[in-house]
Protein backbone atom coordinates (compact mmCIF):
# COMPACT_ATOMS: atom_id res chain seq x y z
CA UNK A 1 0.00 0.00 0.00
CA UNK A 2 1.83 2.81 -0.96
CA UNK A 3 1.92 6.16 1.56
CA UNK A 4 -0.04 8.61 0.12
CA UNK A 5 -3.55 6.45 0.66
CA UNK A 6 -2.76 6.09 4.23
CA UNK A 7 -4.49 7.71 6.69
CA UNK A 8 -1.57 8.47 9.47
CA UNK A 9 -2.83 9.35 13.27
CA UNK A 10 -0.42 11.35 14.92
CA UNK A 11 0.52 10.22 18.62
CA UNK A 12 3.85 12.39 19.43
CA UNK A 13 4.81 16.21 18.27
CA UNK A 14 7.30 17.76 20.01
CA UNK A 15 5.64 21.80 18.73
CA UNK A 16 2.81 20.66 21.63
CA UNK A 17 5.22 18.57 24.07
CA UNK A 18 4.78 19.24 27.73
CA UNK A 19 6.47 22.36 27.22
CA UNK A 20 4.47 23.34 30.73
CA UNK A 21 5.52 20.66 32.86
CA UNK A 22 9.02 21.20 32.00
CA UNK A 23 8.40 24.52 33.25
CA UNK A 24 6.60 23.68 36.50
CA UNK A 25 9.71 21.28 37.14
CA UNK A 26 12.37 24.02 36.84
CA UNK A 27 10.55 26.06 39.17
CA UNK A 28 10.15 23.41 41.53
CA UNK A 29 13.61 22.50 41.30
CA UNK A 30 14.55 26.19 42.43
CA UNK A 31 11.67 26.71 44.85
CA UNK A 32 13.01 22.99 46.39
CA UNK A 33 16.44 24.30 46.39
CA UNK A 34 15.51 27.57 48.61
CA UNK A 35 13.44 24.69 51.11
CA UNK A 36 16.46 22.43 51.38
CA UNK A 37 18.94 25.00 51.44
CA UNK A 38 17.39 26.44 54.93
CA UNK A 39 15.83 23.42 56.46
CA UNK A 40 19.99 22.41 56.55
CA UNK A 41 20.84 25.69 57.56
CA UNK A 42 18.01 24.91 60.55
CA UNK A 43 19.99 21.67 61.13
CA UNK A 44 23.16 23.22 61.51
CA UNK A 45 24.96 22.33 58.70
CA UNK A 46 27.56 24.15 57.88
CA UNK A 47 28.46 26.24 54.59
CA UNK A 48 30.60 23.10 52.47
CA UNK A 49 27.28 20.97 52.91
CA UNK A 50 24.80 23.18 51.79
CA UNK A 51 27.28 23.99 48.96
CA UNK A 52 26.91 20.18 48.34
CA UNK A 53 23.46 20.30 48.17
CA UNK A 54 22.64 23.08 46.14
CA UNK A 55 25.14 22.28 43.84
CA UNK A 56 23.66 18.79 43.15
CA UNK A 57 20.03 20.74 43.00
CA UNK A 58 21.90 22.97 39.95
CA UNK A 59 23.75 20.32 38.31
CA UNK A 60 19.98 18.75 38.05
CA UNK A 61 18.43 22.22 37.09
CA UNK A 62 21.42 22.12 34.28
CA UNK A 63 20.68 18.91 32.61
CA UNK A 64 16.58 19.51 32.90
CA UNK A 65 17.12 22.72 31.08
CA UNK A 66 19.45 21.31 28.42
CA UNK A 67 16.72 18.79 27.38
CA UNK A 68 14.03 21.76 27.64
CA UNK A 69 16.19 23.78 25.01
CA UNK A 70 16.46 20.77 23.01
CA UNK A 71 12.80 20.45 22.87
CA UNK A 72 12.52 24.05 21.81
CA UNK A 73 15.03 22.97 18.75
CA UNK A 74 12.77 20.32 17.91
CA UNK A 75 9.59 21.61 17.98
CA UNK A 76 11.52 24.84 16.33
CA UNK A 77 13.03 22.31 13.50
CA UNK A 78 9.49 20.71 12.74
CA UNK A 79 8.22 24.29 12.20
CA UNK A 80 10.59 25.09 9.84
CA UNK A 81 11.25 21.63 7.91
CA UNK A 82 14.23 20.98 9.17
CA UNK A 83 13.76 17.14 9.77
CA UNK A 84 14.30 13.94 7.97
CA UNK A 85 11.02 12.25 6.83
CA UNK A 86 11.37 8.08 7.70
CA UNK A 87 8.35 6.34 6.95
CA UNK A 88 8.17 2.42 6.52
CA UNK A 89 7.30 -0.45 8.59
CA UNK A 90 8.77 -1.14 12.57
CA UNK A 91 11.13 -4.12 12.75
CA UNK A 92 13.68 -5.23 14.52
CA UNK A 93 11.00 -4.47 17.30
CA UNK A 94 13.03 -4.90 20.85
CA UNK A 95 10.89 -4.11 23.61
CA UNK A 96 11.67 -2.49 26.90
CA UNK A 97 11.24 -4.62 30.17
CA UNK A 98 11.50 -1.13 32.38
CA UNK A 99 15.28 -0.98 32.96
CA UNK A 100 16.75 -1.76 29.36
CA UNK A 101 15.83 0.86 26.35
CA UNK A 102 13.37 0.00 23.62
CA UNK A 103 14.34 -0.35 20.32
CA UNK A 104 13.85 -0.66 16.76
CA UNK A 105 14.29 0.74 13.15
CA UNK A 106 12.32 1.62 9.96
CA UNK A 107 13.54 1.34 6.70
CA UNK A 108 13.08 4.41 4.71
CA UNK A 109 14.21 5.40 0.97
CA UNK A 110 16.87 3.03 1.21
CA UNK A 111 18.50 3.98 4.85
CA UNK A 112 17.83 1.94 7.82
CA UNK A 113 16.71 4.55 10.97
CA UNK A 114 17.39 3.64 14.52
CA UNK A 115 15.72 4.27 17.50
CA UNK A 116 15.63 3.61 21.10
CA UNK A 117 14.49 5.14 24.45
CA UNK A 118 13.28 4.56 27.98
CA UNK A 119 10.63 6.31 29.66
CA UNK A 120 12.75 7.52 32.45
CA UNK A 121 15.27 8.78 29.85
CA UNK A 122 15.87 12.71 30.42
CA UNK A 123 16.21 13.14 26.58
CA UNK A 124 14.29 14.66 24.26
CA UNK A 125 11.78 13.46 21.87
CA UNK A 126 9.09 10.15 22.15
CA UNK A 127 9.90 7.94 24.53
CA UNK A 128 6.82 5.90 25.84
CA UNK A 129 8.07 2.14 25.56
CA UNK A 130 5.19 -0.58 25.28
CA UNK A 131 6.38 -1.37 28.90
CA UNK A 132 4.22 1.69 29.70
CA UNK A 133 1.97 1.64 26.99
CA UNK A 134 3.48 3.07 24.15
CA UNK A 135 2.30 1.99 21.06
CA UNK A 136 5.20 1.06 18.80
CA UNK A 137 5.13 -2.71 18.09
CA UNK A 138 6.94 -5.25 15.12
CA UNK A 139 5.06 -4.58 12.00
CA UNK A 140 3.41 -0.70 12.57
CA UNK A 141 3.69 1.49 9.76
CA UNK A 142 4.96 4.92 10.89
CA UNK A 143 5.94 8.21 9.75
CA UNK A 144 8.73 9.88 11.88
CA UNK A 145 9.99 13.57 11.37
CA UNK A 146 13.57 12.84 12.71
CA UNK A 147 15.71 15.70 14.35
CA UNK A 148 19.12 14.43 14.74
CA UNK A 149 18.44 10.78 15.81
CA UNK A 150 15.18 11.68 18.01
CA UNK A 151 11.35 11.28 17.14
CA UNK A 152 10.62 14.88 16.89
CA UNK A 153 7.15 13.59 15.58
CA UNK A 154 5.43 10.28 15.68
CA UNK A 155 2.92 8.67 13.66
CA UNK A 156 0.79 5.41 13.16
CA UNK A 157 -1.17 4.62 10.27
CA UNK A 158 -4.22 3.83 10.89
CA UNK A 159 -5.59 1.79 7.45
Amino acid sequence: MHSNSLNYQTVYDATSAHTTLWLFLWISMVVGTIVITRKVRQNGLGTFEIGKIVFGACVLLALVSAVMLYDYRMARALRSGRFTLVEGVVANFQPSNGHVEESWEVESKGQVHRFHYLDDNITPGFRKTQYNGGPIRAGLRVRIADVDGHIARLEIATQ
